[in-house]
């Protein structure tokens, strides 16, 4: 009885593991996809999911190339952009306790 009670155990800790908040200044990949725009050309489209859980500032999506949108906020703080999300030569930042999707155009 006792090694199931410690496989449930191990299994509850792994769950719980996976729905906590993740670490602060989280950074995900929501989806790649193609854009047509006018005249037939193609800008590849990212979006991107990126967190300051700690209300401290946080760099996600280095490396950007592209034009940035703030696409979804996430989080109950305001997301505005210059003063808690913005784009620099590390990426996208944001920063006092804003959550958002980002969009990129590449």
């Amino acid at each position: 009885m006792k090694p199931r009670l410690i496989n449930i155990a191990l299994l509850l800790a792994l769950i719980v593991g996976l729905m906590s908040p993740g670490v602060p200044g989280q950074y995900r990949r929501i989806r790649d996809r193609d854009y047509e725009r006018d005249r037939g050309r193609r800008d590849r489209v990212e979006t991107v999911y990126c967190e300051s859980g700690d209300g401290k500032r946080h760099w996600c999506s280095e490396g950007i190339g592209g034009r940035v949108s703030l696409v979804r906020q996430r989080s109950g703080s305001r997301c505005t952009q210059g003063r808690t999300w913005g784009v620099d030569r590390a990426g996208i930042w944001v920063d006092r306790g804003c959550r958002a999707d980002f969009e990129i155009r590449h």
